[in-house]
Formats: C-alpha cells, structure tokens, sequence
C-alpha cells in the first residue's frame, strides 16, 4: 500500500513536463553518472528529540499561522497533520498544537510515510532520516544522488539513486538497515518504488525513450530472488506511481492511464484517461484513490475519477469549474475549488460543501476533519455538513 507525494498532486502539465525532462536529464546524464560505486555512511542515532526552527511562524491552535509556500507536502501522521516546509518537519495534533518541529537542511525535500514512521529525504542530494512524530530515529549519507525514496510497514525502507554504469539503483534496507536488496536499471530511470505490507516485495516503475519514444515499464520483485517476478511496458505513457495494494495487486497510475497488476505478475487491461488530462492525483494508505481529468485539457471542465484498491472505479464527479487539489483518506474524498471544498463519502455521496479563501491552495480530508492551507495559515473545517442530511 502507499503514503502520499506531493508531486502527484499537481496540474498534469507541470507534472508531465518535470517528468520528461527528469527522464531526458536522465538519458543525458549517463556520460556524467558518478565512477565511484555506491557506498553508503551510515549513521543510527539515539533518538534525537525536536528542535525548533525559528524561521517558521508559529501559533497555537487552528488556525495555524504558516507561510504556505514553504509547504512541500501535507500528510496524515496518524490523528496528527504532517507538514514537511523547505525548513522543516512540523507535527501538528489534532487542536492545532505543535507536538514537535524538527528542522533539516535539504535543498529538494520530499518524504513518504507508513505505519507511524516516515523517511524524509533530499531529492538531488545525498541525504535522508527516517523519524517518528517526536524524534529523528536514525540518518544516512550516500554516495549517490537520491531519486526517491520509500518506507513499509514491517519496517524496512527503499532508496532508488544514481548508480554507477547504470541509469538508477534500487536498494532495499531491512528494519535494522541491513542491505537485503538491490537491482540495477541499466537504462531505464525509476520514477517511483514501494513496498508490501510484508516486506516481502517492492515495486518500481521506470521510464526510458527508444527511436524518440516514450516508454514506461513496472516492475515487481521478490525480495528473497534476484530477478523481477515481473517486467510489464506501458507504451507511450509516462507511469510516475507505484503502490501496493490489497493482497497481491500493485497499481501504477501514468499520465495517459491506470493500470493494475493481478497476482504480483499478470497485466490487466490499462484504464485510459483518453481525450482527457489528468490534473491531480491523490492515493490513501488503505488503496483509495482519486484523479481529476480535465477534458481535452479544460480548466473549467473537471472529472473526478475515485478508485477502490483492486483498481475498479467506485464513482466520478464533474466540476464545471477549476479543481486546485484533490485528496482522499481511504473513506472520504475531498476537491478543493476556487473558493470552495467539496467533500464525498465512498460511494460518491455528496456530504460537505463548505466555503473556504479564495487563496486556499491545499486540501487535506482525514475522517470527520478536513485542513485547508491557505497563504498565511493551515485550518481545520468539519468534513461533513449535516445540512446535506437533511
């Protein structure tokens, strides 16, 4: 199953666009990948507790005062919010109280999260953490430039990087950060990696180009064998999401479709976007997802696409206005518009409707609640409108 990334959750432009000149920077770089093999300083701290980064605002309950364009990512840590800024990791409880700030110095942050624990990490650069919601739990400096990273649920974490005569290296960690697996993509760049619930598998989607094309491909691996369970193409799509889900399925989502595969190994048929864009994308630890495609490109002509985790759709919704941000909690779906959220259970009921500031840029649904960043604060609204009941 899977965390959220923030980049997915941007107009399919942008999206597209960092996408192809990732994999183009990629190809070009292959000349210029570093000599040195990979080795990895490791560093296991005693847990450090948090420090406060005094370049942020800080505030006491909701609304929570914060400069939204630091804001990176916005995640559910548990019953707390999760916000990762260019300076730091902040936790907020459920009142809006600071339960811990701990600041980094990364130039490119991202971070994943699973079971309590994320990783936080340099996209570009060379280091990551993983923490819990109080402390830092331990840290790592490579020797090669990070693309991704993801961390399971039993534990163990994953890094895909540079690599020495290859375009990308995945590397797989067990909880105690023994190396139980690694695996070269000789040409192909990973765009995204996961891991079972078990920790048994991983999977990884990457891209490449041939005559002036471009090709994804998805793979899974079992952790105890050397060679994929499974190598599937995905012509003529860019897939930038991997993720387990359910027992045995993975689901990768590309800029053209979605797409699942049954049993760890067999393809079924890709659900394409046709004529349509995708804008936004958000996915549940518990295997929701959500898309929002615009047709033929529009702006003002949205769809909002909800699948449960086997892949199937569950409903969709069309907006004749602007979406923003999309973002679903394995429950409840929320679409923030231009001045508004709208908020839907599982089976595509409508059960909030709610004004918010024509400035807000994210939303964020967890059960009953529902946070809204705006320009200069986070805030809590209620995610259901008992009016709609009546």
């Amino acid at each position: 199953m899977k965390k959220r990334k923030a980049a997915a959750n941007m107009p399919a432009q942008r999206l597209r666009e960092r996408h192809r000149k990732q994999i183009i920077a990629a190809c070009a770089a292959a000349a210029l990948i570093l000599t040195a093999a990979v080795l990895i300083f490791v560093k296991i701290l005693p847990g450090r507790d948090s420090a406060q980064s005094g370049q942020e605002q800080q505030s006491e309950g909701f609304p929570y005062s914060i400069n939204a364009n630091l804001v990176r990512d916005m995640q559910m840590l548990g019953p707390d919010v999760l916000l990762l800024t260019d300076e730091s990791v902040t936790v907020l409880d459920s009142s809006g109280r600071e339960v811990s700030r701990i600041p980094h110095t990364y130039k490119r942050p991202a971070m994943d999260l699973r079971a309590g624990r994320l990783i936080v990490y340099d996209r570009g650069g060379r280091k990551l953490r993983i923490q819990n919601r109080k402390k830092i739990l331990l840290e790592k400096e490579l020797e090669a430039d990070i693309i991704t990273c993801a961390v399971g649920r039993s534990g163990n974490f994953a890094v895909a990087t540079r690599a020495d005569n290859a375009a990308s290296l995945l590397t797989v960690y067990d909880k105690n950060v023994n190396e139980v697996f690694k695996w070269r993509s000789s040409k192909d760049y990973i765009m995204d990696i996961a891991l079972s619930d078990d920790g048994k598998y991983a999977a990884a989607v990457v891209t490449g180009s041939a005559a002036g094309k471009l090709y994804s491909k998805a793979y899974v691996f079992d952790l105890s064998k050397e060679k994929p369970l499974a190598e599937l193409e995905y012509p003529d799509t860019t897939l930038f999401d991997a993720s387990f889900s359910g027992k045995s399925t993975v689901l990768v989502t590309g800029d053209t479709l979605r797409g699942a595969i049954e049993n760890r190994t067999k393809k079924a048929e890709p659900v394409s976007f046709g004529t349509n864009e995708l804008r936004c994308f958000s996915a549940s630890e518990d295997g929701l997802s959500a898309l929002i495609l615009s047709e033929y490109g529009s702006m003002n002509a949205n769809d909002l696409v909800v699948y449960d985790e086997e892949g199937q759709e569950k409903f969709r919704q069309s907006f004749g206005q602007e979406v923003r941000w999309v973002s679903c909690d394995g429950s409840n779906t929320a679409v923030l518009l231009a001045g508004s959220v709208q908020a839907f259970d599982a089976k595509g009921r409508q059960i909030g409707h709610f004004a918010v500031r024509s400035d807000a840029l994210r939303v964020l649904v967890s059960g009953r609640n529902t946070y809204v960043l705006s320009m200069g604060e986070l805030d809590r609204l209620s995610t259901r409108d008992r009016t709609l009941d009546e």
